[in-house]
This record gives C-alpha cells, structure tokens and sequence, in this order.
C-alpha cells in the first residue's frame, strides 16, 4: 500500500462529497463542512487501505485462531 497515493485519493474523494455544500447560499460553514468532509474521506481511505493491506498480506491476524466446528 502507497501511502501518499491512499491519502491522495482518499482526500479528492472527500472533497467531491464535499463541494455539494457550497450550492447552498444560506450555509454559514461551508469550508468548515468542505475540510470535514475531506477529513473523513482521508480517514475512510486509510482504514480501507490498512485494512485490504493486512488482508492482502496472507490474512487477518485472528484467521488462525477460528474454530473449525
């Protein structure tokens, strides 16, 4: 996993979630929103890359530990 290139990606997807704010005239907060949005689409994009990292790299660690009943 690039990391640059999962906060990257995950920052402009935010972002695009984001920009629908500024369509509202009336919203005081619109950058506040827009940086948050952001935010969270940086933070979903490193959960999802660290996850599918530890899953492409043979498996969750608790895989092992599973009952075979």
């Amino acid at each position: 996993m690039n990391f640059l290139v999962v906060v990257v990606i995950g920052g402009v997807l935010g972002a695009l979630d984001g920009v629908g704010i500024f369509f509202e005239p009336k919203e005081p907060y619109k950058w506040q929103i827009f940086f948050a949005a952001t935010l969270k689409g940086v933070l979903v994009a490193l959960l999802t890359g660290f996850s599918l990292a530890q899953l492409l790299d043979g498996g969750p660690r608790w895989s092992p530990a599973r009952s075979t009943v």
